[in-house]
């Protein structure tokens, strides 16, 4: 990317760097979700959350204390992430997976570390999701 001056080309390395610490939890959802919907298929609503309780803890007990580590900005570009991968926002699949209330509740606690699970991945209007886009397609091509 050509940088105009030092303080771009910083912010520019510093997406980099961000951008390849969250795309592999990214990725890693998108194969879980992919793996889950299909087993929730057919299944009564209450099978439905029974599965999805006992996933949220086997998610939660293998990346818990690696996710916990993420900064603010890492966590914000993991949100852009899962909707570029997934073509959902990081609320509509909690609200299908655990329900409206779960993704209010969590709605409002992205909101109070200024994130937002509504956010979407629109590259083409948001200048850092073009940058962020730009980025995870040097990845993988091995330019970066």
């Amino acid at each position: 990317m050509p940088a105009k001056n030092k303080k771009e080309e910083k912010h520019y390395w510093r997406m980099v760097r961000n951008v390849k610490i969250a795309l592999p939890y990214a990725k890693i959802a998108k194969e879980k979700l992919d793996k889950y919907e299909s087993q929730l298929d057919g299944k009564k609503k209450r099978e439905r959350k029974e599965i999805m309780k006992q996933v949220e803890q086997e998610l939660l007990d293998e990346y818990s204390a690696e996710l916990k580590s993420l900064t603010i900005t890492q966590g914000r570009i993991l949100l852009k992430l899962i909707d570029r991968e997934t073509g959902h926002t990081s609320y509509e699949i909690v609200d299908d997976l655990r329900g409206w209330f779960s993704a209010n509740f969590w709605q409002g606690i992205a909101i109070l570390f200024d994130a937002d699970l509504k956010s979407e991945f629109n590259p083409k209007e948001n200048a850092d999701d073009e940058i962020i886009d730009e980025i995870v397609m040097k990845i993988e091509k091995g330019e970066l």
